[in-house]
């Protein structure tokens, strides 16, 4: 006889420790810092229709980093005021997704990048990295965020009887007041029934209020359909 468990494993990247900051020497975040520097410079695309419009302009991003270098969600700061650069800023923040572990780290880190965007320069990326200790109101938001968000994912008979299991990336964007306004798919499973069930989850998302000063946020939020098979035998006499 045989019992088997279906569970659903989810939130790698967003569920962050509450682990107290540890104190950084300024060389070991400066180097990191360059080596992030440099991700989103080598990663950095001027989009054609932006370049044929002689569009440019600096998006200005904060992005939020858990201690092993996977992107948490990210706000724009400043809008470049052009919708495709911003939106290039957005894709960049996908490619360079993980970023190297942040050195010692042991909770949630954050970084605002400035990216710049010239027709004479296409290949700056921005000018500085400007490093700090993410919040305690982010943290706990984050962490109220992943308890509801691991709470509301299901995983569908259909699926788990056809034995479907993969992993899928989201982008999911919050208004102010909690609402989900938006659900992109960053990676797909390979499965698109199982890549339908996870956007069609996050839409159905109504998350806690954003912390005083945060008005729009996107969570890249990592989860994992998997089938856990726990088999227990009993012995007849």
């Amino acid at each position: 006889m045989s019992l088997s468990l279906f569970k659903v494993a989810a939130l790698s990247g967003l569920l962050i420790s509450a682990s107290a900051v540890p104190a950084f020497a300024a060389d070991s975040i400066q180097e990191w810092a360059d080596v992030v520097r440099q991700e989103f410079a080598s990663k950095q695309r001027y989009p054609a229709r932006a370049k044929q419009a002689n569009e440019e302009g600096t998006v200005k991003v904060r992005v939020r980093v858990s201690p092993n270098g996977a992107v948490n969600g990210f706000e724009i700061l400043k809008s470049s005021g052009s919708e495709l650069l911003d939106a290039e800023a957005i894709d960049l923040i996908a490619r360079v997704d993980p970023l190297p572990a942040v050195p010692g780290g042991k909770d949630g880190y954050a970084f605002t990048i400035p990216l710049s965007f010239k027709l004479k320069d296409a290949g700056a990326a921005f000018d500085q990295v400007e490093f700090e200790r993410d919040t305690t109101d982010m943290l706990s938001w984050s962490k109220a965020a992943s308890r509801q968000i691991l709470d509301h994912q299901t995983y569908p008979d259909y699926l788990i009887n056809r034995g479907v299991e993969g992993s899928v990336k989201l982008r999911v964007d919050v208004a102010s007041n909690g609402l989900v306004t938006d659900a992109q798919l960053l990676k797909s499973s390979g499965n698109e029934e199982l890549d339908e069930e996870a956007l069609l989850m996050a839409g159905d998302l109504h998350l806690p209020r954003l912390p005083e000063g945060v008005v729009n946020y996107s969570i890249v939020l990592p989860l994992k359909y998997k089938i856990a098979e726990e088999r227990t035998i009993f012995a007849r006499r």
